[in-house]
């Protein structure tokens, strides 16, 4: 493409963006938002602790970051571990699965540093079990990438990625101290009065009680564990971290090689990034950036669907219901500070992957009812266009060598609204719709803007959410409202809200806790 022809191009989008901000339907105020900001181009120092637990076979299963306080034990520095008969797997080209062009290319992309954000994967490190197996493999694939992508060394490797081992209350005393760790700057008096946690004040599983031998033992379990490496995070001085769980190398849409950027690009006072893949619209694009990683998924059966996919995609996560999973995610300190400090103030905490993705979704003016997250979601794979809600640039479907693509903040800012998002997203042909829901009342909430959640099912009908004259959030009460295929099935039909409302209720009944 000649120099003539790309500001020809440049021109076009540019006449694009003002025929857009112009329309009617989209109505945005003439101002700018702030810059997207967060990029200060440094490479922060390498941190973090590594440990052999055990072995699996003849690969030592390699659990990392675990540091002196985190109480794990049988826990020591791996550096000494780290020799060449452990290395030499992530050296031989057959090893990684590619071939002698996939450097090359993806380092056309756009220069890389070495990896800088910290990764913590947990799990179960006892040896011989499942999560074992998978923290293996997924530690052998990682180390391999970092050593001949990005020249890293074992000591290197080890300083950014870190093991968290899992607490199982249904063991307790056993991996206990993980909870106890966890949960350690909140006072016992408090503590015995938050859902899911509280059975960490007892001596053991039978001193905790029905949390610890009951389904919920699964989910309480679950979320001790993140908020111990949350506690280990903020310990640290790093800005951003990933999370693994012991499937999380398997089931995340963006690479490795590609976190660094990834934290770069994320807009200023950003929480959360959900990075399980996923095809459905959470919410409007931002913007694409070109992944350092084409040709570099390979190693991992399940990722090689994404081998030739050139760029990574971010979308804010505000706009997506019935989410569930916690395999993968980036977070910022300022998230995790505001997560925790929602669960000691407001004493509550639930089921990690639900209860995290409708604080995503809601917002209101109560701390103690809403967190207010500010969520995205990013991935390789990108929503369908068809599919999608809200505005969809001319570039979205289109190879370019633009090293980042963004939508304007103020088209960007006016697809907040829920009814503007929609109205563009029913004219690309698949879209399904997004219906949040108001509180109602509900925990004092009367503010009729304030979000509270999303209609489950807002394909079955019951509201038009292509007219524009729908108010948004809908006020439909949610014990008018069912859940299901509704009156064309025969069915039943509810709000998200009235659902998770109704799963707190049994989850407190078996903790033998009182609903307020």
């Amino acid at each position: 493409m000649t120099r003539s022809s790309v500001g020809d191009e440049r021109r076009a989008r540019g006449s694009e963006r003002a025929r857009l901000l112009d329309a009617d339907d989209v109505e945005i105020a003439s101002g700018r938002e702030g810059g997207d900001g967060g990029d200060d181009g440094t490479t922060r120092a390498f941190r973090g602790r590594v440990a052999i637990v055990g072995a699996l076979g003849a690969l030592a299963l390699v659990s990392l970051g675990v540091s002196a306080a985190s109480a794990s034990g049988g826990v020591s520095s791996a550096t000494s571990a780290l020799g060449d008969a452990y290395r030499a797997p992530w050296e031989r080209e057959a090893w990684l699965g590619g071939n002698g062009n996939a450097t090359a290319s993806a380092l056309g992309a756009h220069a890389r540093g070495k990896l800088h954000v910290p990764i913590y994967i947990m799990g179960d490190g006892k040896k011989g079990s499942e999560d074992a197996t998978k923290i293996t493999k997924a530690y052998l694939w990682l180390s391999g990438l970092l050593s001949s992508q990005l020249s890293m060394s074992g000591k290197e490797i080890g300083s950014i990625v870190n093991f968290q081992q899992a607490t199982f209350p249904s063991r307790w005393p056993a991996t206990q101290d993980v909870a106890k760790d966890a949960t350690s700057h909140i006072p016992h008096d408090k503590l015995a009065k938050i859902p899911f946690i509280q059975g960490v004040v007892g001596k053991d599983a039978e001193d905790c009680g029905r949390p610890c031998n009951s389904q919920l033992a699964h989910h309480t379990g679950c979320l001790l564990t993140h908020m111990r490496v949350w506690k280990r995070f903020l310990a640290s001085k790093e800005p951003t971290f990933v999370m693994w769980e012991s499937d999380g190398a398997t089931l995340t849409g963006v690479h490795p090689l590609d976190y660094n950027e990834l934290e770069a690009q994320l807009p200023e006072g950003a929480d959360l990034v959900w990075l399980k893949p996923d095809e459905a619209p959470t919410g409007q694009l931002l913007k694409r950036f070109k992944s350092a990683a084409t040709g570099l998924w390979s190693g991992l059966q399940e990722n090689e669907r994404f081998n030739n996919e050139r760029d990574v995609y971010l979308y804010k996560f505000d706009k997506r219901c019935n989410w569930a999973g916690t395999p993968s995610y980036m977070m910022t300190r300022k998230g995790v500070q505001t997560i925790m400090k929602f669960i000691e103030e407001a004493e509550m905490a639930d089921m990690i992957d639900a209860w995290l993705s409708k604080h995503c979704i809601s917002h209101c003016d109560d701390p103690k009812v809403c967190m207010n997250l500010n969520c995205y979601f990013a991935t390789v794979q990108k929503v369908q266009k068809e599919k999608q809600g809200g505005y969809v640039p001319s570039w979205y479907d289109e190879q370019d060598d633009e090293r980042v693509q963004e939508v304007d903040a103020r088209i960007v800012k006016a697809m907040n609204d829920a009814s503007k998002y929609n109205v563009l997203g029913c004219r690309h042909g698949n879209y399904n719709g997004f219906v949040p829901t108001s509180f109602r009342g509900a925990w004092g909430i009367t503010d009729e803007n304030s979000v509270a959640d999303c209609y489950h099912t807002p394909q079955d009908g019951t509201y038009d959410f292509c007219d524009p004259k729908l108010h948004l959030p809908i006020g439909k009460s949610r014990a008018e409202s069912t859940l299901g295929g509704g009156e064309k099935d025969g069915g039943v039909r509810e709000t998200i809200m009235g659902w998770y409302e109704r799963g707190f209720k049994m989850r407190m009944a078996l903790l033998n806790r009182p609903v307020n």
